[in-house]
């Protein structure tokens, strides 16, 4: 079988991965998704693999929040609320706080 893990569970794991580790990570939860997929079959691997992009994003998600909260919370409702348009008037804080958060994709779009 040729089956590929989720695109969009991929790309939620990409978003808030730090950009040094991102690579590790996904190839980590694709190797265990082909060892899903020969033992338990497409559907039980595709659930496995989203049941692992949803925990790895709350932990990395969870970890953001502990070391900046207000600038994570401040990007989260960014997102949410007004998307790239509020991008802007971040600006100036990110910049500022930047340094204490990992790298990662998310950050990026800022």
């Amino acid at each position: 079988m040729t089956s590929k893990p989720p695109r969009l569970a991929v790309s939620l794991v990409e978003l808030f991965a730090p950009i040094d580790s991102a690579e590790g990570v996904l190839g980590d939860l694709e190797e265990e998704f082909v060892g899903q997929l020969a033992r338990s079959g497409l559907r039980a691997a595709r659930h496995w693999y989203w049941r692992q992009a949803l925990r790895t994003t709350l932990h990395l998600l969870w970890g953001a929040v502990r070391v900046a909260p207000w600038l994570t919370t401040a990007l989260v409702l960014a997102s949410f609320i007004g998307g790239p348009r509020l991008s802007s008037g971040l600006s100036p804080f990110l910049s500022h706080s930047a340094g204490r958060l990992p790298s990662s994709r998310a950050a990026e779009r800022w």
